[in-house]
Protein backbone atom coordinates (compact mmCIF):
# COMPACT_ATOMS: atom_id res chain seq x y z
CA UNK A 1 0.00 0.00 0.00
CA UNK A 2 2.91 2.43 0.65
CA UNK A 3 4.51 1.53 -2.10
CA UNK A 4 1.40 2.11 -4.24
CA UNK A 5 1.51 5.23 -3.15
CA UNK A 6 4.80 6.95 -2.99
CA UNK A 7 4.87 5.85 -6.52
CA UNK A 8 1.50 7.25 -7.00
CA UNK A 9 2.86 10.66 -5.36
CA UNK A 10 5.93 10.93 -7.48
CA UNK A 11 3.69 10.45 -10.74
CA UNK A 12 1.94 13.09 -10.00
CA UNK A 13 4.60 15.33 -9.24
CA UNK A 14 6.57 14.20 -12.08
CA UNK A 15 3.54 15.06 -14.74
CA UNK A 16 3.03 18.75 -12.64
CA UNK A 17 6.74 19.34 -12.95
CA UNK A 18 6.19 18.31 -16.72
CA UNK A 19 3.88 20.73 -17.32
CA UNK A 20 5.41 23.78 -15.47
CA UNK A 21 7.93 23.06 -17.40
CA UNK A 22 6.48 23.56 -20.55
CA UNK A 23 4.83 26.49 -19.87
CA UNK A 24 7.45 28.27 -17.99
CA UNK A 25 9.75 29.42 -21.53
CA UNK A 26 6.22 31.05 -22.69
CA UNK A 27 4.10 32.43 -20.05
CA UNK A 28 5.66 35.12 -17.78
CA UNK A 29 4.20 36.13 -14.14
CA UNK A 30 2.19 39.45 -15.19
CA UNK A 31 0.72 37.71 -17.84
CA UNK A 32 -0.74 35.19 -15.36
CA UNK A 33 -2.04 37.76 -12.90
CA UNK A 34 -3.58 39.32 -15.87
CA UNK A 35 -5.47 36.51 -17.01
CA UNK A 36 -6.31 35.90 -13.33
CA UNK A 37 -8.05 39.20 -12.92
CA UNK A 38 -9.93 39.11 -16.79
CA UNK A 39 -11.17 35.82 -15.81
CA UNK A 40 -12.19 36.94 -12.46
CA UNK A 41 -13.98 39.99 -13.93
CA UNK A 42 -15.88 38.00 -16.69
CA UNK A 43 -17.07 36.07 -13.80
CA UNK A 44 -18.25 38.86 -11.83
CA UNK A 45 -20.09 40.96 -15.03
CA UNK A 46 -21.31 37.81 -16.63
CA UNK A 47 -25.31 36.96 -15.84
CA UNK A 48 -26.55 33.42 -15.16
CA UNK A 49 -29.49 32.53 -16.18
CA UNK A 50 -30.85 30.32 -14.12
CA UNK A 51 -34.27 28.66 -14.85
CA UNK A 52 -37.15 30.24 -13.46
CA UNK A 53 -40.09 27.86 -14.45
CA UNK A 54 -39.51 26.15 -11.34
CA UNK A 55 -41.15 29.09 -10.12
CA UNK A 56 -44.52 28.84 -11.11
CA UNK A 57 -46.62 25.88 -10.20
CA UNK A 58 -46.18 22.52 -11.94
CA UNK A 59 -49.39 23.08 -13.09
CA UNK A 60 -48.63 25.82 -14.98
CA UNK A 61 -45.42 24.39 -16.65
CA UNK A 62 -48.30 21.52 -17.69
CA UNK A 63 -50.54 24.10 -18.88
CA UNK A 64 -53.47 22.66 -16.78
CA UNK A 65 -54.90 26.23 -15.58
CA UNK A 66 -57.88 27.48 -16.44
CA UNK A 67 -58.92 31.11 -17.53
CA UNK A 68 -60.38 31.68 -14.10
CA UNK A 69 -56.96 30.63 -12.50
CA UNK A 70 -55.78 32.88 -15.01
CA UNK A 71 -57.99 35.90 -13.53
CA UNK A 72 -57.52 35.11 -10.15
CA UNK A 73 -55.44 38.18 -8.53
CA UNK A 74 -54.59 36.06 -5.36
CA UNK A 75 -53.11 33.63 -7.83
CA UNK A 76 -50.94 36.88 -9.62
CA UNK A 77 -49.83 37.39 -5.95
CA UNK A 78 -48.73 34.03 -5.08
CA UNK A 79 -46.91 34.36 -8.36
CA UNK A 80 -45.28 37.46 -7.91
CA UNK A 81 -44.56 36.39 -4.03
CA UNK A 82 -42.76 33.18 -5.32
CA UNK A 83 -40.70 35.17 -8.13
CA UNK A 84 -39.60 37.25 -5.62
CA UNK A 85 -38.79 35.02 -2.80
CA UNK A 86 -36.97 33.12 -5.50
CA UNK A 87 -34.99 36.33 -7.04
CA UNK A 88 -33.76 36.86 -3.55
CA UNK A 89 -32.79 33.77 -2.40
CA UNK A 90 -30.34 32.90 -5.71
CA UNK A 91 -28.64 36.35 -4.53
CA UNK A 92 -28.32 37.95 -8.33
CA UNK A 93 -26.71 40.89 -6.39
CA UNK A 94 -23.28 38.90 -6.04
CA UNK A 95 -22.55 39.47 -9.06
CA UNK A 96 -22.77 42.99 -11.33
CA UNK A 97 -24.94 41.80 -14.12
CA UNK A 98 -27.46 40.60 -11.59
CA UNK A 99 -27.38 43.48 -9.22
CA UNK A 100 -28.51 45.65 -12.06
CA UNK A 101 -31.70 45.82 -11.73
CA UNK A 102 -31.88 45.85 -7.65
CA UNK A 103 -29.91 49.13 -8.23
CA UNK A 104 -32.30 50.27 -10.58
CA UNK A 105 -35.06 49.42 -8.46
CA UNK A 106 -33.49 51.12 -6.10
CA UNK A 107 -32.60 53.98 -7.55
CA UNK A 108 -35.92 54.55 -8.70
CA UNK A 109 -37.83 54.04 -5.73
CA UNK A 110 -35.48 55.88 -3.89
CA UNK A 111 -36.35 59.18 -6.53
CA UNK A 112 -39.31 58.43 -6.02
CA UNK A 113 -39.68 59.30 -2.12
CA UNK A 114 -37.07 61.97 -2.93
CA UNK A 115 -39.13 63.61 -5.41
CA UNK A 116 -42.79 62.94 -2.93
CA UNK A 117 -41.02 64.83 0.07
CA UNK A 118 -39.24 67.98 -2.04
CA UNK A 119 -42.50 68.27 -3.91
CA UNK A 120 -44.42 67.93 -0.61
CA UNK A 121 -42.59 70.57 0.76
CA UNK A 122 -41.94 72.70 -2.21
CA UNK A 123 -46.04 72.49 -2.59
CA UNK A 124 -46.37 73.50 1.14
CA UNK A 125 -44.45 76.79 0.86
CA UNK A 126 -46.34 77.90 -2.54
CA UNK A 127 -49.04 77.28 -0.63
CA UNK A 128 -47.90 79.78 2.10
CA UNK A 129 -46.82 82.38 -0.75
CA UNK A 130 -50.48 82.21 -2.18
CA UNK A 131 -52.24 82.89 1.14
CA UNK A 132 -49.57 85.64 1.62
CA UNK A 133 -49.97 87.47 -1.26
CA UNK A 134 -53.88 86.93 -1.28
CA UNK A 135 -54.16 88.20 2.10
CA UNK A 136 -52.23 91.24 1.25
CA UNK A 137 -54.06 91.69 -1.90
CA UNK A 138 -57.26 91.89 0.49
CA UNK A 139 -56.32 93.94 3.09
CA UNK A 140 -56.10 90.58 5.95
CA UNK A 141 -52.79 91.29 7.24
CA UNK A 142 -53.49 89.22 10.56
CA UNK A 143 -53.49 86.21 8.01
CA UNK A 144 -50.62 87.30 6.18
CA UNK A 145 -48.74 87.38 8.85
CA UNK A 146 -49.30 83.77 9.90
CA UNK A 147 -48.08 82.96 6.24
CA UNK A 148 -45.55 84.78 5.83
CA UNK A 149 -44.17 83.47 9.87
CA UNK A 150 -44.77 80.35 8.50
CA UNK A 151 -42.45 81.04 5.30
CA UNK A 152 -39.88 81.98 7.33
CA UNK A 153 -39.87 79.52 9.53
CA UNK A 154 -39.25 76.97 7.03
CA UNK A 155 -36.50 78.96 5.90
CA UNK A 156 -34.66 80.65 8.82
CA UNK A 157 -32.07 83.79 8.20
CA UNK A 158 -34.02 84.44 5.13
CA UNK A 159 -33.13 88.08 5.15
CA UNK A 160 -35.87 88.64 2.32
CA UNK A 161 -38.73 86.96 4.25
CA UNK A 162 -37.95 88.73 7.33
CA UNK A 163 -37.98 91.75 5.62
CA UNK A 164 -42.11 91.33 4.15
CA UNK A 165 -42.79 90.24 7.91
CA UNK A 166 -41.54 93.58 9.04
CA UNK A 167 -43.42 95.46 6.45
CA UNK A 168 -46.78 93.40 6.82
CA UNK A 169 -46.17 94.37 10.81
CA UNK A 170 -46.12 97.93 9.78
CA UNK A 171 -49.47 97.68 7.39
CA UNK A 172 -51.11 95.77 10.65
CA UNK A 173 -50.39 98.87 13.08
CA UNK A 174 -48.09 97.17 14.95
CA UNK A 175 -45.33 99.85 14.11
CA UNK A 176 -42.77 99.31 17.27
CA UNK A 177 -42.57 95.42 16.25
CA UNK A 178 -42.02 96.58 12.35
CA UNK A 179 -39.22 99.22 13.58
CA UNK A 180 -37.33 96.72 15.60
CA UNK A 181 -37.87 93.60 13.18
CA UNK A 182 -36.25 96.28 10.36
CA UNK A 183 -33.46 97.32 12.20
CA UNK A 184 -32.57 93.74 13.51
CA UNK A 185 -32.41 93.12 9.37
CA UNK A 186 -30.76 96.17 8.32
CA UNK A 187 -27.93 95.68 11.17
CA UNK A 188 -27.52 91.74 11.21
CA UNK A 189 -28.25 90.91 7.32
CA UNK A 190 -27.56 94.62 5.75
CA UNK A 191 -30.73 94.42 4.03
CA UNK A 192 -30.64 97.41 1.56
CA UNK A 193 -34.53 97.90 1.35
CA UNK A 194 -34.81 97.62 5.02
CA UNK A 195 -32.45 100.41 5.42
CA UNK A 196 -34.32 102.40 3.17
CA UNK A 197 -37.87 102.06 5.22
CA UNK A 198 -36.02 103.39 8.36
CA UNK A 199 -34.49 106.14 6.19
CA UNK A 200 -38.42 107.55 5.16
CA UNK A 201 -39.70 106.93 8.77
CA UNK A 202 -36.97 108.40 11.18
CA UNK A 203 -35.59 111.05 9.07
CA UNK A 204 -38.05 113.80 8.24
CA UNK A 205 -36.11 115.68 5.55
CA UNK A 206 -38.05 118.96 6.55
CA UNK A 207 -36.86 119.07 9.96
CA UNK A 208 -33.29 118.52 9.17
CA UNK A 209 -32.21 121.84 10.72
CA UNK A 210 -33.24 120.07 14.33
CA UNK A 211 -31.42 116.71 13.82
CA UNK A 212 -28.96 115.74 16.49
CA UNK A 213 -25.69 114.58 15.80
CA UNK A 214 -27.02 110.49 16.71
CA UNK A 215 -29.60 111.39 13.53
CA UNK A 216 -27.18 112.51 11.28
CA UNK A 217 -25.09 109.15 11.86
CA UNK A 218 -27.93 106.69 11.57
CA UNK A 219 -28.83 108.69 8.16
CA UNK A 220 -25.03 107.85 7.16
CA UNK A 221 -25.31 104.34 8.36
CA UNK A 222 -28.81 103.16 7.04
CA UNK A 223 -27.85 104.84 3.41
CA UNK A 224 -24.50 103.32 3.17
CA UNK A 225 -26.53 99.75 3.52
CA UNK A 226 -29.49 100.92 0.91
CA UNK A 227 -27.26 102.02 -1.89
CA UNK A 228 -24.52 99.09 -1.50
CA UNK A 229 -27.13 96.81 -3.00
CA UNK A 230 -30.20 98.04 -4.01
CA UNK A 231 -31.67 97.16 -7.33
CA UNK A 232 -31.83 99.62 -10.16
CA UNK A 233 -35.27 101.49 -9.61
CA UNK A 234 -34.42 101.57 -5.76
CA UNK A 235 -31.02 102.75 -6.17
CA UNK A 236 -31.87 105.68 -8.09
CA UNK A 237 -34.55 105.91 -4.91
CA UNK A 238 -31.89 105.86 -2.80
CA UNK A 239 -29.43 108.46 -4.31
CA UNK A 240 -32.19 110.91 -4.96
CA UNK A 241 -32.72 111.15 -0.92
CA UNK A 242 -28.83 111.15 -0.59
CA UNK A 243 -28.53 114.21 -2.67
CA UNK A 244 -31.75 115.78 -0.63
CA UNK A 245 -29.68 115.50 2.42
CA UNK A 246 -26.76 116.87 0.83
CA UNK A 247 -28.69 120.02 -0.66
CA UNK A 248 -30.02 120.31 3.01
CA UNK A 249 -27.08 120.33 4.57
CA UNK A 250 -25.37 122.27 2.38
CA UNK A 251 -23.23 120.01 0.49
CA UNK A 252 -24.20 121.13 -2.84
CA UNK A 253 -21.38 120.16 -5.09
CA UNK A 254 -21.76 116.27 -3.62
CA UNK A 255 -25.18 116.61 -4.62
CA UNK A 256 -24.63 117.83 -8.00
CA UNK A 257 -22.93 114.66 -8.72
CA UNK A 258 -25.46 112.47 -7.38
CA UNK A 259 -27.91 114.28 -9.75
CA UNK A 260 -25.30 113.63 -12.82
CA UNK A 261 -26.36 109.88 -12.23
CA UNK A 262 -29.90 110.49 -11.14
CA UNK A 263 -31.06 112.13 -13.69
CA UNK A 264 -30.70 109.83 -16.68
CA UNK A 265 -33.33 107.36 -15.19
CA UNK A 266 -35.16 109.87 -13.89
CA UNK A 267 -35.35 112.88 -16.43
CA UNK A 268 -37.84 114.66 -14.59
CA UNK A 269 -34.99 115.55 -12.01
CA UNK A 270 -33.39 117.27 -14.17
CA UNK A 271 -35.14 120.62 -13.55
CA UNK A 272 -34.23 120.56 -9.92
CA UNK A 273 -30.59 119.45 -10.60
CA UNK A 274 -30.65 122.50 -13.19
CA UNK A 275 -31.27 124.88 -10.76
CA UNK A 276 -29.01 123.66 -8.24
CA UNK A 277 -26.55 123.81 -10.43
CA UNK A 278 -27.32 127.79 -11.37
CA UNK A 279 -27.11 128.63 -7.85
CA UNK A 280 -23.46 127.19 -7.59
CA UNK A 281 -22.60 128.76 -10.53
CA UNK A 282 -21.74 125.47 -11.78
CA UNK A 283 -22.67 126.28 -15.89
CA UNK A 284 -21.54 123.14 -18.11
CA UNK A 285 -23.73 121.16 -15.41
CA UNK A 286 -26.51 123.63 -15.63
CA UNK A 287 -26.87 123.44 -19.19
CA UNK A 288 -26.61 119.93 -19.83
CA UNK A 289 -29.61 119.74 -17.18
CA UNK A 290 -31.28 122.43 -19.33
CA UNK A 291 -31.13 120.36 -22.25
CA UNK A 292 -32.40 117.13 -20.75
CA UNK A 293 -35.28 118.69 -19.19
CA UNK A 294 -36.20 120.54 -22.10
CA UNK A 295 -36.24 117.21 -24.24
CA UNK A 296 -38.37 115.93 -20.87
CA UNK A 297 -41.01 118.56 -21.28
CA UNK A 298 -41.46 118.80 -24.79
CA UNK A 299 -41.48 115.03 -25.51
CA UNK A 300 -44.71 115.38 -22.60
CA UNK A 301 -46.33 118.21 -24.65
CA UNK A 302 -46.63 116.72 -28.16
CA UNK A 303 -48.47 113.45 -26.08
CA UNK A 304 -50.83 115.99 -24.13
CA UNK A 305 -50.79 119.61 -25.25
CA UNK A 306 -53.15 121.00 -23.53
CA UNK A 307 -51.66 119.55 -20.12
CA UNK A 308 -50.56 122.66 -17.71
CA UNK A 309 -47.81 120.81 -15.90
CA UNK A 310 -45.67 119.66 -18.69
CA UNK A 311 -46.17 123.37 -19.71
CA UNK A 312 -45.42 124.69 -17.02
CA UNK A 313 -42.03 122.35 -16.00
CA UNK A 314 -40.56 123.41 -20.04
CA UNK A 315 -41.50 127.41 -19.01
CA UNK A 316 -39.37 127.01 -15.56
CA UNK A 317 -36.34 125.52 -18.02
CA UNK A 318 -36.51 127.95 -20.56
CA UNK A 319 -36.73 131.14 -17.92
CA UNK A 320 -33.30 129.01 -16.35
CA UNK A 321 -31.60 129.42 -20.08
CA UNK A 322 -32.61 133.32 -20.23
CA UNK A 323 -35.61 132.64 -22.79
CA UNK A 324 -38.24 135.14 -21.65
CA UNK A 325 -39.27 135.54 -24.89
CA UNK A 326 -40.11 132.09 -26.07
CA UNK A 327 -41.45 131.46 -22.88
CA UNK A 328 -43.98 133.72 -22.39
CA UNK A 329 -45.26 132.70 -26.24
CA UNK A 330 -45.65 129.20 -24.80
CA UNK A 331 -47.66 130.41 -21.94
CA UNK A 332 -49.76 132.29 -23.72
CA UNK A 333 -50.61 129.74 -26.21
CA UNK A 334 -51.18 127.44 -23.05
CA UNK A 335 -53.71 130.14 -21.92
CA UNK A 336 -55.40 129.08 -25.42
CA UNK A 337 -55.44 125.61 -24.22
CA UNK A 338 -56.38 125.58 -20.65
CA UNK A 339 -57.81 126.85 -18.25
CA UNK A 340 -55.22 126.42 -15.45
CA UNK A 341 -55.39 129.75 -13.67
CA UNK A 342 -51.80 129.27 -12.87
CA UNK A 343 -51.08 129.90 -16.37
CA UNK A 344 -51.93 133.71 -16.77
CA UNK A 345 -50.23 134.22 -13.55
CA UNK A 346 -46.86 133.00 -14.47
CA UNK A 347 -47.38 134.56 -18.08
CA UNK A 348 -47.79 138.15 -15.89
CA UNK A 349 -44.55 137.47 -13.99
CA UNK A 350 -42.36 135.80 -16.94
CA UNK A 351 -43.47 139.09 -19.02
CA UNK A 352 -42.30 140.97 -16.03
CA UNK A 353 -38.80 139.20 -16.27
CA UNK A 354 -38.55 139.72 -20.43
CA UNK A 355 -39.14 143.43 -19.28
CA UNK A 356 -36.60 143.47 -17.26
CA UNK A 357 -34.17 141.84 -19.88
CA UNK A 358 -34.91 144.26 -22.62
CA UNK A 359 -34.07 146.87 -19.60
CA UNK A 360 -30.63 145.45 -19.29
CA UNK A 361 -29.51 145.15 -23.06
CA UNK A 362 -31.52 148.88 -23.90
CA UNK A 363 -31.85 152.12 -21.30
CA UNK A 364 -32.81 154.18 -24.34
CA UNK A 365 -36.18 155.86 -24.63
CA UNK A 366 -37.29 154.00 -27.77
CA UNK A 367 -37.59 150.79 -25.89
CA UNK A 368 -39.93 152.87 -23.30
CA UNK A 369 -42.89 151.90 -25.40
CA UNK A 370 -42.01 148.38 -26.19
CA UNK A 371 -41.23 147.59 -22.30
CA UNK A 372 -44.93 149.63 -21.67
CA UNK A 373 -46.63 147.24 -24.04
CA UNK A 374 -44.89 143.80 -22.34
CA UNK A 375 -46.23 145.46 -18.94
CA UNK A 376 -49.64 146.60 -20.65
CA UNK A 377 -50.15 142.27 -20.88
CA UNK A 378 -48.47 141.69 -18.03
CA UNK A 379 -51.23 143.75 -15.96
CA UNK A 380 -53.86 142.32 -18.20
CA UNK A 381 -53.11 138.83 -17.56
CA UNK A 382 -51.85 138.86 -14.11
CA UNK A 383 -53.79 141.82 -12.43
CA UNK A 384 -52.76 141.01 -8.55
CA UNK A 385 -49.25 139.64 -9.31
CA UNK A 386 -46.86 141.96 -6.97
CA UNK A 387 -43.71 141.62 -8.86
CA UNK A 388 -45.72 142.76 -11.93
CA UNK A 389 -46.90 145.67 -9.97
CA UNK A 390 -43.63 146.75 -8.85
CA UNK A 391 -41.84 146.28 -12.32
CA UNK A 392 -44.64 148.77 -13.30
CA UNK A 393 -44.17 151.54 -10.88
CA UNK A 394 -40.47 151.53 -11.66
CA UNK A 395 -41.23 152.10 -15.49
CA UNK A 396 -43.76 154.62 -15.34
CA UNK A 397 -41.45 156.34 -13.10
CA UNK A 398 -39.10 155.98 -15.57
CA UNK A 399 -41.29 157.17 -18.33
CA UNK A 400 -42.96 160.18 -16.17
CA UNK A 401 -40.59 162.31 -18.12
CA UNK A 402 -41.17 161.43 -21.83
CA UNK A 403 -42.87 163.12 -24.45
CA UNK A 404 -43.67 160.12 -26.57
CA UNK A 405 -46.86 159.98 -27.88
CA UNK A 406 -46.80 156.32 -28.02
CA UNK A 407 -45.64 156.22 -24.23
CA UNK A 408 -48.28 158.77 -22.79
CA UNK A 409 -50.88 156.81 -24.54
CA UNK A 410 -49.82 153.29 -22.67
CA UNK A 411 -49.30 155.03 -19.44
CA UNK A 412 -53.22 156.41 -19.39
CA UNK A 413 -53.93 152.85 -20.58
CA UNK A 414 -52.14 151.14 -17.50
CA UNK A 415 -53.82 153.53 -15.34
CA UNK A 416 -56.99 153.18 -16.08
CA UNK A 417 -57.00 149.64 -17.39
CA UNK A 418 -59.79 146.79 -16.49
CA UNK A 419 -57.38 145.63 -13.42
CA UNK A 420 -58.71 147.87 -10.80
CA UNK A 421 -56.21 146.80 -7.92
CA UNK A 422 -53.59 146.95 -10.20
CA UNK A 423 -54.62 150.56 -10.85
CA UNK A 424 -54.84 151.60 -7.12
CA UNK A 425 -51.66 149.68 -6.37
CA UNK A 426 -50.09 151.29 -9.08
CA UNK A 427 -51.47 154.82 -8.28
CA UNK A 428 -51.26 154.18 -4.87
CA UNK A 429 -47.31 153.63 -5.09
CA UNK A 430 -46.54 156.44 -7.48
CA UNK A 431 -47.97 158.61 -4.71
CA UNK A 432 -45.76 156.62 -1.85
CA UNK A 433 -42.89 157.32 -3.79
CA UNK A 434 -43.57 161.37 -4.07
CA UNK A 435 -44.39 161.10 -0.28
CA UNK A 436 -48.44 162.03 -0.90
CA UNK A 437 -48.98 159.86 2.20
CA UNK A 438 -52.79 160.94 2.75
CA UNK A 439 -53.19 160.26 -1.55
CA UNK A 440 -51.79 157.00 -1.38
CA UNK A 441 -53.02 155.70 1.81
CA UNK A 442 -57.02 155.34 0.29
CA UNK A 443 -55.84 154.09 -3.11
CA UNK A 444 -53.56 150.96 -0.92
CA UNK A 445 -56.55 150.38 1.20
CA UNK A 446 -58.88 149.85 -2.13
CA UNK A 447 -55.74 147.64 -3.20
CA UNK A 448 -55.83 145.34 0.21
CA UNK A 449 -59.74 145.04 -0.29
CA UNK A 450 -58.66 141.87 -2.63
CA UNK A 451 -56.91 138.95 -1.64
CA UNK A 452 -53.46 140.19 -0.24
CA UNK A 453 -50.27 140.26 -2.01
CA UNK A 454 -47.61 140.84 0.04
CA UNK A 455 -45.74 143.90 -1.96
CA UNK A 456 -49.90 145.37 -1.33
CA UNK A 457 -49.89 144.90 1.94
CA UNK A 458 -45.87 146.15 2.72
CA UNK A 459 -46.75 149.50 0.77
CA UNK A 460 -49.62 149.88 2.17
CA UNK A 461 -47.95 149.67 5.93
CA UNK A 462 -45.37 152.50 5.14
CA UNK A 463 -48.16 154.52 3.82
CA UNK A 464 -49.99 154.22 7.27
CA UNK A 465 -46.70 154.82 9.08
CA UNK A 466 -46.20 157.76 7.47
CA UNK A 467 -49.92 159.53 7.50
CA UNK A 468 -50.21 161.46 10.55
CA UNK A 469 -52.31 159.93 13.24
CA UNK A 470 -51.95 156.61 11.90
CA UNK A 471 -52.51 153.28 13.81
CA UNK A 472 -49.02 152.10 13.85
CA UNK A 473 -50.16 148.87 15.46
CA UNK A 474 -51.82 148.19 12.29
CA UNK A 475 -49.10 149.01 10.32
CA UNK A 476 -47.15 146.70 12.47
CA UNK A 477 -49.30 143.66 11.39
CA UNK A 478 -49.71 144.52 8.16
CA UNK A 479 -45.80 144.43 7.55
CA UNK A 480 -45.51 141.27 9.87
CA UNK A 481 -48.13 139.70 6.89
CA UNK A 482 -46.06 140.85 4.43
CA UNK A 483 -42.90 139.18 6.01
CA UNK A 484 -44.19 136.07 6.55
CA UNK A 485 -44.39 135.28 2.84
CA UNK A 486 -41.01 136.77 2.65
CA UNK A 487 -38.76 136.32 5.65
CA UNK A 488 -35.34 137.91 3.96
CA UNK A 489 -37.07 140.47 2.00
CA UNK A 490 -35.01 143.50 2.47
CA UNK A 491 -37.55 146.29 1.38
CA UNK A 492 -40.22 144.37 3.66
CA UNK A 493 -37.91 144.75 7.11
CA UNK A 494 -36.96 148.08 6.01
CA UNK A 495 -40.65 149.14 6.39
CA UNK A 496 -41.18 147.01 9.45
CA UNK A 497 -37.67 148.45 10.62
CA UNK A 498 -38.92 151.79 10.51
CA UNK A 499 -42.95 151.04 11.75
CA UNK A 500 -40.92 149.80 14.70
CA UNK A 501 -38.97 152.92 15.19
CA UNK A 502 -41.86 155.37 15.40
CA UNK A 503 -42.92 152.19 18.06
CA UNK A 504 -39.85 153.84 19.62
CA UNK A 505 -38.69 149.42 20.43
CA UNK A 506 -35.63 150.45 19.31
CA UNK A 507 -33.98 146.64 19.69
CA UNK A 508 -36.14 145.51 17.20
CA UNK A 509 -36.05 148.06 15.11
CA UNK A 510 -31.73 147.60 15.33
CA UNK A 511 -31.77 144.29 14.14
CA UNK A 512 -34.32 144.22 11.25
CA UNK A 513 -32.69 147.63 9.66
CA UNK A 514 -29.76 145.85 9.97
CA UNK A 515 -30.85 142.52 7.97
CA UNK A 516 -32.37 145.25 5.35
CA UNK A 517 -28.69 146.51 4.39
CA UNK A 518 -28.61 143.73 1.94
CA UNK A 519 -29.84 145.88 -0.65
CA UNK A 520 -27.82 148.52 -1.24
CA UNK A 521 -30.02 150.97 -2.83
CA UNK A 522 -31.68 150.60 0.99
CA UNK A 523 -29.12 152.19 2.50
CA UNK A 524 -29.62 156.06 2.17
CA UNK A 525 -33.20 155.53 4.11
CA UNK A 526 -31.67 152.82 6.19
CA UNK A 527 -28.49 154.92 7.70
CA UNK A 528 -30.37 157.81 9.52
CA UNK A 529 -32.89 155.77 11.27
CA UNK A 530 -30.51 153.47 11.93
CA UNK A 531 -27.80 155.68 13.91
CA UNK A 532 -30.87 157.12 15.48
CA UNK A 533 -31.76 154.03 16.63
CA UNK A 534 -28.28 153.27 18.34
CA UNK A 535 -27.95 156.55 19.74
CA UNK A 536 -31.30 155.83 21.37
CA UNK A 537 -29.66 152.84 23.27
CA UNK A 538 -26.85 154.65 24.24
CA UNK A 539 -24.65 152.88 21.22
CA UNK A 540 -23.15 156.92 20.37
CA UNK A 541 -19.67 154.84 19.17
CA UNK A 542 -21.70 152.43 16.56
CA UNK A 543 -23.70 155.70 15.39
CA UNK A 544 -20.88 157.84 14.86
CA UNK A 545 -19.38 155.02 12.41
CA UNK A 546 -22.86 154.64 10.79
CA UNK A 547 -23.09 158.65 10.41
CA UNK A 548 -19.49 158.30 8.66
CA UNK A 549 -20.57 155.74 6.15
CA UNK A 550 -23.62 157.78 5.39
CA UNK A 551 -21.48 160.65 4.53
CA UNK A 552 -18.84 158.28 2.19
CA UNK A 553 -22.19 157.01 0.47
CA UNK A 554 -23.77 160.50 -0.43
CA UNK A 555 -20.12 161.69 -1.99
Amino acid sequence: MSSFTWKSLRRSFERRLRRRRRSAPTESWWKTIRGKIKRRVRRFVSFDAPNWSHQRPPAVVQGQLSWRDYCNPWQWLRWTFSFVVTWITSRPYRKLAGALPALAAAGALSGLVTLAFVGDAGTRLGQYRHWFERAVDQGDYSKALTSIAALAEAAPGNAELLYQQAVVQDLAGDHDAANASMQLVARDHAHPMAALWLVSQHCDMEQIDSWTADQHQRFRTWMDIAMSGVDKNNSTAAKILMSTYLTKVGAHGDAIQYLKEIVPQRPEMALYAAKLSGAQDAQTAKERFVKIAESYYRGLMREQPSLAEPRIGLVHTLMLDERAEEAARLLNDGCRLNSDPRLPQMLGAVLAVWERQLAETDISDARLAERLKILHAAIEVAPNDAVVGQAIVQLLLRCRESSNPDVQRLTKAILNGRAMKSSDFIRGTLALLSNRFEEALPLLKSACEHPQVPGILNNFAVAISNTPGGNLQHALILSEEALSHHPRHAYFLETRGQVLMKMQRWDEAIEDLERALDAPELKPMIFPSLAKAYRSIGAGDRAERIDEQLRLLEH
